[in-house]
């Protein structure tokens, strides 16, 4: 198996390290009046599939242009710079409304990007010349982005209810995102207004 050849083999190696320091504070600033601040610094590393070495090319004979798809090991991972701040109150009757805003500041996003195959791109991933009319899709690190936002809480139980409905709460809350990034950078699945309401019970 040592011996075997194998078709534009390679090997590929990766290390990342660093100080990523984090910081949580709580302020009561009366009884019931409580806020909340914290800072992280955090990274997030790509998928393995997407560092390991490989090379995938369409069909020749499909439609339009063929396409080269290929991993990129010197794809590093993204940072972030998380922000967060909120105030939290709570009741006489056990519920709680709170309202936070938070921002994380992401430097070395993750973006897919289509280029040309030149003849010294195909060389370096090991395709001739007949590939020439061919793109090649990668991902790269192709900025910072920052994502901002507003979250809102409100959680109570209903004691006034008769005996017989004990146990009931109502509860809501939200979130509204603001995203500011490159234009290729990959922010797919992105939701910028979240909404969830409800009624629980809970009973011995």
């Amino acid at each position: 198996a040592r011996l075997q050849y194998v078709d534009r083999g390679l090997r590929g190696k990766r290390n990342y390290g660093d100080f990523y320091p984090s910081l949580n504070a709580a302020w009561q600033v009366q009884e019931k009046l409580l806020v909340r601040a914290s800072y992280a610094e955090t990274i997030t590393r790509p998928q393995l599939s997407n560092i390991v070495p490989s090379a995938t090319a369409t069909d020749p004979t499909a439609a339009g242009t063929g396409t080269i798809t290929v991993s990129n090991t010197a794809l590093k991972p993204w940072s972030s710079r998380s922000y967060d701040v909120a105030c939290e109150y709570y009741f006489d009757q056990p519920g709680i409304i709170s309202l936070g805003v938070f921002r994380k500041d992401l430097r070395d996003f993750f973006g897919s990007v289509r280029l040309p195959g030149t003849p010294a791109l195909l060389a370096e991933y090991g395709f001739d010349e007949s590939y020439s009319n061919y793109d090649i899709i990668t991902l790269q690190n192709v900025g910072d982005a920052r994502v901002s936002g507003v979250e809102f809480e409100y959680r109570q139980t209903l004691t006034f209810l008769p005996a017989w409905a004990r146990g009931v709460s109502i509860f809501a809350n939200g979130t509204s995102l603001h995203l500011e990034g490159a234009s290729m950078a990959n922010f797919s699945g992105f939701i910028r207004q979240t909404t969830n309401w409800g009624v629980s019970v809970s009973r011995p």
